[in-house]
């Protein structure tokens, strides 16, 4: 069995800032403590090119982890990256090219100011929404965040007017990402150019946003791109026909954000791959790692949307 560990961002955490933003983040001493007890439980660290050799040959592997980040915030080279080095530990960091290209709507942290600034928040389409409580406030985020990814909402409506969002603070540009491609302890992987829902769009889109990724990154970094993340990447936002597109489109890997260990029967899905969020503001790692049945062996609810 293997374990790919998605993360976002390693950056002290913020509270009270709203859980669901904050729990992109995990610190660097959190995830100094994470490899730490990893290490005394006997894991090996490997690189997402070594688990596709491990799921394509015919040896046997156990307690492999797989560090893996996405988009491309600027804190992956500025405090991931030293902490990585230090243990020389692999990962893997997928970017979507708007971050770079200073292009990204960061719309999940425009949408927290909103809802921390205000003690109401009214949409175009006459929705209403209290935001007194902290629990409103978190309400209010969840819900909205929902509508956004169901495409009921367009999140370019969002205004960005906080500092906050700016692209220019939060994501790594071209010269900072192609420095941290030429790590030895680095691979580069795709997530497509503006961090859509993949299944909102007709196929041809899809495609382009995946090729067009690749290409830019490969000619950025000059390596080739062989693994690729969905975007957000749940049952409702990547499924059968994007597993099946960017297989044809002759990528090694990817990985969704389905919730699972890595097993055998992963080599005949080799492009939809769960992980195992670690977020520093929930359960232990212990309780994640070892503890939850339904990390155990579920493998079918991986694949079957």
């Amino acid at each position: 069995m293997a374990t790919i560990f998605m993360l976002h961002r390693v950056f002290p955490v913020i509270y009270p800032r709203l859980t669901p933003n904050e729990d992109l983040k995990i610190s660097p001493d959190y995830l100094i403590q994470v490899i730490e007890l990893l290490s005394k439980r006997g894991y090996t660290f490997i690189s997402v090119d070594e688990l596709y050799e491990a799921l394509t040959s015919s040896r046997k592997y156990k307690k492999l982890i797989v560090f893996t980040l996405d988009d491309g915030y600027k804190d992956n080279l500025t405090h991931a990256l030293p902490v990585f080095e230090s243990f020389n530990i692999p990962f893997i960091v997928y970017i979507t090219n708007c971050f770079p290209d200073q292009t990204a709507n960061l719309w999940w942290y425009t949408l927290e100011e909103i809802v921390q600034t205000n003690t109401s928040v009214h949409l175009s389409n006459d929705l209403q929404f209290a935001c007194y409580t902290p629990e409103e406030k978190w309400e209010t985020f969840t819900k909205i965040r929902e509508l956004i990814l169901e495409n009921k909402i367009d999140c370019k409506k969002l205004d960005p007017f906080s500092q906050f969002t700016s692209t220019q603070t939060l994501c790594m540009n071209w010269e900072e990402v192609q420095q941290l491609g030429k790590h030895p302890l680095v691979t580069i992987g795709a997530h497509t150019l503006n961090h859509p829902v993949l299944k909102n769009l007709s196929l041809t889109e899809a495609t382009y946003e995946i090729s067009a990724s690749r290409d830019a990154l490969e000619g950025a970094i000059h390596k080739k791109i062989d693994h690729f993340a969905y975007p957000f990447g749940e049952f409702q936002q990547a499924g059968h026909r994007e597993f099946s597109l960017v297989q044809e489109l002759g990528f090694k890997t990817a990985v969704t954000t389905r919730s699972g260990h890595i097993f055998p029967q992963h080599q005949y899905h080799l492009t939809a791959l769960p992980r195992i969020y670690l977020y520093e503001n929930g359960l232990k790692l212990d309780e994640l790692m070892f503890n939850n049945v339904f990390w155990s062996n579920k493998f079918k609810q991986v694949v079957t949307i």
